[in-house]
């Protein structure tokens, strides 16, 4: 933008730089282009030297210059008009400076945004997978658990199957010895008839 800024507010070529004018002109002593008029106001810093060398010599006529009265010209009113149009063009990119620095400031946060937007998805994905492994996790204990529970039962289970059998065969013995006595009874009475019989 600086180079866009140089560029426009380059001046004319047919016209001197701004700095180089004098809004003070006094045009009863200048013409328009500038030059003194009166003949006995040259510069008064130049050396003899100089004047020998560079005007005209010194055992000559002066130059005869015809004084030209101060007529109103339109040079100040344009020199005036490019100033000021000089300040508006530089208002003007002033101003366009501006609204380039707050586009700028106006991206740079919503980047910031962006990536203040970008952090907390990433932190609440991270929050997600952390609640889903919990999850996951608790889920693990808890089949293990039922799967303890299970292996319980069943060990619960057979125990009880097993003292179950246990009972029926104790049951068993018992009928089995009671068999037996009864058996053992009935022979002997028998073996009694028999006596008494003879």
């Amino acid at each position: 933008w600086l180079n866009n800024r140089w560029t426009f507010l380059k001046l004319p070529a047919h016209r001197p730089q701004a700095r180089s004018f004098t809004p003070s002109l006094d045009l009863g002593v200048h013409n328009v282009q500038g030059i003194n008029v009166w003949a006995n106001t040259a510069p008064r810093g130049w050396s003899t030297s100089y004047q020998r060398t560079k005007a005209t010599p010194p055992k000559s006529n002066p130059p005869t210059v015809s004084v030209c009265p101060a007529t109103p010209s339109n040079d100040t009113e344009l020199i005036q008009q490019r100033m000021q149009e000089t300040r508006i063009a530089e208002q003007e990119e002033q101003m366009r400076f501006q609204q380039e620095q707050q586009m700028m400031q106006m991206q740079q946060e919503q980047q910031m945004k962006m990536q203040m937007e970008q952090q907390q998805q990433i932190k609440m994905q991270e929050q997600q997978m952390m609640m889903q492994k919990q999850q996951e996790e608790q889920l693990m204990i808890q089949r293990q658990q039922e799967e303890q529970m299970m292996i319980q039962r069943q060990q619960e289970e057979q125990m009880r199957i097993q003292q179950q059998q246990e009972q029926q065969m104790l049951l068993q013995r018992q009928q089995e010895e009671q068999m037996r006595i009864q058996q053992q009874q009935e022979q002997q009475m028998l073996l009694q008839r028999q006596q008494e019989e003879q």
